[in-house]
């Protein structure tokens, strides 16, 4: 169905102009065709599987982000673990290399420190035990020598406080 319309401005021209309407029935079709389409869509479980696969992905992306940590954690152990074995190979060899330095001077243990039990401490230290000193006043503040016993067969070097030993003449 069309409606024609004419528009005058002057009586010489007169313009047509042809504009289709669409009948009420037609446009409630349309109306009804896509509600029909949206409860369609709402039953055949298409929100349901969408839910679904946003989820799935959720999971997938997280598993994957945490394996990834997890390899950055074995590669950083593993660095960690050849760190640490280049350095009790280096203090090894420093070991033996201060064992075998000349010493300056012996001292004996007059009083053995309550809490003194660092990485670089000369433990297994007892009473009137002589000690060789190889190095003088190392450590922080300066307030240890570095000293080297023998026990047992076993040459045992670190550091000890200066305040507990006493030297010899």
């Amino acid at each position: 169905m069309s409606l024609f319309c004419s528009f005058s401005r002057s009586a010489a021209s007169r313009i047509r102009v042809s504009i289709p309407l669409h009948s009420h029935r037609q446009h409630s079709k349309r109306l009804m065709s896509t509600h029909n389409n949206l409860s369609n869509w709402r039953t055949n479980g298409i929100p349901e599987m969408s839910f679904g696969a946003i989820l799935l992905s959720a999971v997938a992306i997280d598993q994957m982000l945490q394996s990834r940590e997890e390899v950055s954690r074995k590669n950083m152990l593993s660095e960690l673990e050849v760190a640490i074995q280049d350095d009790e190979r280096k203090e090894q060899f420093g070991s033996r290399i201060i064992a075998s330095k000349e010493k300056l001077f012996d001292c004996i243990v007059r009083r053995l420190p309550k809490y003194f039990d660092g990485s670089k401490s000369l433990t297994d230290v007892e009473l009137g035990d002589k000690v060789s000193v190889v190095e003088e006043f190392v450590g922080s503040d300066k307030m240890y020598h570095l000293c080297r016993i023998e026990k047992n067969g076993n040459t045992m070097v670190g550091w000890f406080p200066i305040s507990c030993l006493e030297k010899l003449q």
